[in-house]
């Protein structure tokens, strides 16, 4: 289902660029930001040793196998993640929900909520000078 969700956030942001609700640049950033989290899956499995191009492709099989079963990531067996490439098991996959996604998301502008609250005090900071 998370990739679902990705992909139907991505249909209903195309549509609402197509009825001029968002900007054609609004559009954009947030298809690159929901493609970003999608990558941090292969990202994932990259840093335990697979390259990056096989990962990407795993991540690949998964989706197909979770969109036949609409089911989740979390939902697949090890049997089912083995089937798919034997170095993947449930551990190895390790948590990987949109949540763990977002909060790895620390650098400048990211999408932790240390962050996001950094940059609202930086707003805030702003919209005070304006006052002055």
């Amino acid at each position: 289902m998370y990739n679902e969700d990705i992909d139907g956030s991505i249909a209903h942001v195309t549509m609402l660029g197509k009825q001029g609700i968002v900007s054609e640049e609004e559009k954009e950033k947030i298809i690159a930001g929901l493609e970003e989290i999608r990558k941090d899956i292969a990202e994932h499995f990259a840093k335990q040793g697979i390259p990056f191009r096989e990962a990407h492709a795993i991540v690949g099989h998964m989706v197909k196998v979770c969109e036949n079963k609409s089911c989740d990531f979390e939902d697949l067996t090890d049997e089912e993640l083995q089937a798919i490439d034997k170095r993947v098991t449930k551990e190895t996959l390790g948590d990987i929900s949109i949540k763990t996604c977002v909060n790895a998301r620390m650098s400048f502008g990211g999408t932790a909520p240390s962050e996001v609250r950094l940059q609202i005090e930086v707003g805030r900071q702003w919209l005070n000078g304006l006052e002055r």
